[in-house]
């Protein structure tokens, strides 16, 4: 039966290969549609029923999200012994789980609520949980806390990142698609999981 070292060390892989997943799908789906706008379009119009890359766009954000919440599982156990970093990571695991329900649910599916509930959950309560580990981490770091500081910092600045692009999408209505603050924060997110999933190699005994 594997250790609880050896479950946290392939969680931190899982953390490292998320990104690599998805953006190489991500990546391989706009290269292969001319017809795709920074100004007007969505990131999941590349998934809608209709374009031929909607299964390279869906099935690697399935595979990605398979993937992240195996990696929260792992980040969970890590932090379990600091309850405000046990939260975030909690957080972190709610949004990783709605990675997956993106692809399988794509835009103009039925139901026609799962894909923007699952895109808005993904995105805003991934930055909730970055936001809140992230402090956390900072708060405690040297008195028993599982970051690093300069992990934690990390950490919280891409939830801050990403609260800033939100918020500046939202109220100037740039001539931009969606998918621009989508990639912002989609980077943001995988800047976090490669960091704190290395972390976890390197230290899968902190917890």
């Amino acid at each position: 039966m594997p250790s609880a070292v050896s479950l946290r060390r392939l969680a931190g892989a899982c953390g490292i290969i998320t990104p690599v997943v998805a953006f190489s799908c991500i990546g391989t789906a706009l290269a292969l549609s001319p017809w795709f706008s920074w100004a007007e379009n969505a990131l999941s119009d590349l998934g809608a029923a209709g374009p031929p890359v909607a299964p390279i766009f869906n099935d690697g954000l399935i595979m990605a999200g398979l993937l992240a919440v195996i990696f929260s599982l792992g980040l969970c156990q890590w932090t379990r012994k600091s309850l405000p970093e046990a939260t975030g990571s909690l957080l972190i695991l709610v949004s990783s789980a709605c990675l997956a329900p993106i692809g399988a649910f794509p835009v103009g599916s039925e139901p026609i609520f799962a894909h923007t509930a699952s895109a808005v959950g993904f995105f805003i309560i991934s930055m909730l949980g970055r936001l809140i580990l992230g402090a956390s981490g900072l708060a405690r770091a040297g008195k028993g806390g599982a970051l690093r500081r300069p992990l934690a910092a990390l950490v919280l600045a891409s939830g801050l990142l990403d609260l800033a692009v939100w918020v500046w999408w939202a109220l100037t209505r740039p001539e931009l698609g969606l998918a621009v603050p989508e990639i912002i924060a989609a980077s943001s997110i995988s800047t976090c999981l490669i960091a704190l999933g290395l972390e976890i190699l390197r230290h899968p005994q902190v917890a």
